[in-house]
């Protein structure tokens, strides 16, 4: 058979690293607003996640973009809205309703050059593809034929398998039926969504021919997710886009299929997988009162010396939380390590005690001493309680770091401790477990002890680190961090490091009210992050720098990732 080069819409990859007992999935979500998850935060890629995870299958979702993605640990994913199986001037297709949209096979090789590299080790690829809903919806036919577009989006979805199969020749395909559509979508008409189920009729012969061709090809029905008992379409947001529900009957079929074609590499467990080989648990005595800490460790297989991550886990977490930093991490070869640092913080030795930091600095050791570690290459980072634990370490350790990455950081506990009174009681009680009670009201001077913003600045020791830190705009309102925790901290050390109490990097307080009372709604920068996020504000100092983004109480993985690299190339000239 001769494959033709195609265009497509919604395209879920996944690819599943084979790496000795226990793999690691790795998920391209590819393809149009489905796949972005249109109509309910995260799509069907957050439940399948959290499926996939308790169903033993260790998972690494990749893409370029992280849009949508209702604060899930692995954000990315390749869709984008309103893309057809081929762009509508591809070749003789011609859009009756005459307007143009683009298709993506021209973005194929880019697509899975950059998610699914060429692999060290053995790997098994299992695509998802539910496509061709917009080349219905918009009509897209030879010679404006109306009698012919849906044999023509056969015939353009036929040479898209074809043109993965080309590029991925051991990928195993999992093709979903269309979703329904109806008249409540922006008017269309009856005759147009009647397309979608003579379109899903025609699929079991597509796939039979397909796999005659010696593509691995497997048929799974979303459609009979969204139809109910008297036959009319359910669980649609708007007519077109699936509701939370849908969404989840969506994953829990791709779940279905995805385990016809690989069993769980473990037993469903309580324990995430998240943590398989090449990640090594490891055990790391304190130095200060001998107590073993846990941490998952990942030691570079290059040559030469390569960077160390050393990811600090969240407020309530610990070194078993999910980090998606870990896999791209591993996916550049660089020395990794997860630490524990006296868990989650509601203990008198959490919370940056001096045992938790002292665990910080055995675990760096651990790592030098058993990796490949560039010492100059060291980069600490952390979002949340995470980037409140990195300030700390910022502020106390005597040893030289590249950089630090805190990301909508706690710095003042005793604000912090006021702040999440009414906001998150939890957190609340947790500072006072940590710095106790003096009679029935916090202990102060101990939660200002604990605290970045009380912490003298080693300014000489600093001037050749590099500080990063982030904060979402609307933060505080959607999440648990006030935006002025990030902002007085930078403001600080403005202060500390020019010696002006008035210089011009600082944030000022109609500044700070406006942010807080407008949101960045009246300000842009005009500058985009790596996701495409809008950059609300930003100040610099040679050794430390703040952005405000337009987004909650997150890290945005992507930009983390690209400072952290960005930084290593500065460093490494």
């Amino acid at each position: 058979m001769m494959w033709q080069r195609t265009w497509f819409i919604g395209v879920w990859v996944i690819q599943l690293a084979v790496c000795q007992a226990q793999p690691i999935i790795r998920i391209v979500p590819m393809g149009n607003s489905i796949t972005q998850g249109a109509g309910a935060p995260g799509g069907y890629r957050k439940p399948l996640h959290e499926l996939l995870i308790k169903a033993g299958y260790a998972v690494d979702f990749r893409g370029r973009f992280t849009t949508n993605s209702d604060r899930l640990t692995d954000p990315e994913h390749e869709g984008r809205s309103g893309w057809q199986i081929t762009a509508t001037a591809f070749t003789d297709g011609v859009a009756l309703d005459g307007q143009t949209r683009s298709g993506l096979l021209d973005d194929l090789p880019t697509a899975l050059d950059s998610s699914l590299p060429p692999s060290p080790t053995p790997t098994v690829d299992v695509i998802l593809l539910e496509i061709g809903t917009n080349d219905l919806q918009h009509r897209v036919a030879p010679q404006g034929d109306s009698t012919r577009i849906v044999p023509h989006a056969i015939s353009r979805l036929t040479t898209l398998i074809g043109d993965i199969h080309q590029r991925r020749p051991t990928a195993q395909v999992l093709l979903s039926t269309l979703t329904p559509m109806t008249t409540q979508w922006r008017g269309i008409s009856a005759a147009t969504a009647s397309r979608v189920p003579v379109f899903n009729r025609l699929l079991p012969a597509l796939v039979q021919v397909l796999r005659q061709e010696g593509v691995p090809i497997r048929l799974v029905d979303q459609y009979a997710n969204f139809i109910a008992a008297n036959g009319t379409a359910q669980h649609l947001i708007d007519g077109l886009h699936p509701d939370s529900t849908g969404y989840r009957l969506m994953a829990n079929t791709w779940l279905a299929g995805i385990q016809q074609v690989v069993a769980p590499v473990t037993a469903p467990a309580k324990e995430s997988p998240f943590w398989s080989v090449p990640f090594r648990q490891v055990r790391i005595p304190s130095r200060l009162d001998g107590a073993v800490q846990p941490a998952f460790f990942y030691a570079s297989q290059q040559p030469r010396p390569q960077p160390l991550v050393v990811s600090l886990h969240t407020w309530s977490g610990d070194y078993r939380q999910v980090d998606s930093l870990a896999l791209l991490a591993r996916r550049r070869d660089w020395n990794y390590i997860h630490p524990n640092f006296r868990g989650p913080n509601r203990t008198t030795n959490a919370c940056c005690s001096q045992y938790a930091l002292q665990d910080m600095e055995d675990a760096i050791d651990y790592a030098i001493a058993n990796g490949n570690v560039d010492t100059s290459q060291i980069h600490v980072i952390g979002v949340s309680g995470g980037g409140y634990a990195t300030l700390c370490l910022y502020m106390k350790t005597r040893r030289a770091i590249n950089s630090f990455s805190a990301w909508v950081p706690i710095t003042n506990l005793v604000d912090w401790y006021y702040e999440t009174m009414s906001r998150d009681p939890k957190h609340t009680q947790d500072i006072l477990d940590c710095v106790g009670q003096t009679g029935n009201s916090l202990n102060v001077p101990e939660a200002q002890s604990r605290s970045p913003y009380f912490m003298k600045t080693p300014v000489a020791r600093r001037r050749h680190s590099r500080l990063h830190l982030f904060a979402g705009v609307h933060d505080g309102y959607t999440g648990a961090v006030p935006i002025t925790q990030t902002i007085l901290f930078f403001n600080k050390l403005v202060s500390d490091f020019t010696g002006s109490a008035n210089h011009p990097q600082q944030v000022d307080a109609a500044t700070i009210q406006a942010l807080l009372t407008r949101r960045g709604h009246d300000r842009r920068t005009g500058e985009k992050l790596a996701n495409g996020r809008a950059v609300i504000l930003k100040r610099s100092l040679p050794a430390a720098d703040l952005l405000i983004f337009e987004g909650t109480h997150e890290m945005l993985l992507n930009e983390a990732w690209n400072v952290l690299t960005r930084q290593a190339q500065v460093r490494s000239r």
